[in-house]
C-alpha cells in the first residue's frame, strides 16, 4: 500500500483498513490472528497488545 486510497481499497483479500469497523480491517485481522501461517509480520516480533489496541482506535 502506497497511500490512503490503497489502504481503503485493498487488494484481492479486501481492504486493509475499514474506517469505523476494525473487526473488518484486514490489517487488524492479520496482525492479531492466532494462526501462525497468516499472522503478520511473518518474521520478527509480533505487535504488542498496546500496538494492537492502537490499531483498533
Amino acid at each position: 500500500m502506497d497511500d490512503h486510497k490503497g489502504l481503503l481499497t485493498g487488494g484481492n483479500t479486501g481492504a486493509a483498513v475499514v474506517p469505523g469497523n476494525p473487526a473488518k480491517s484486514l490489517l487488524l485481522t492479520r496482525t492479531s490472528t492466532g494462526d501462525a501461517k497468516r499472522r503478520m509480520p511473518v518474521q520478527g516480533e509480533h505487535l504488542s497488545e498496546e500496538q494492537l489496541a492502537d490499531l483498533k482506535t
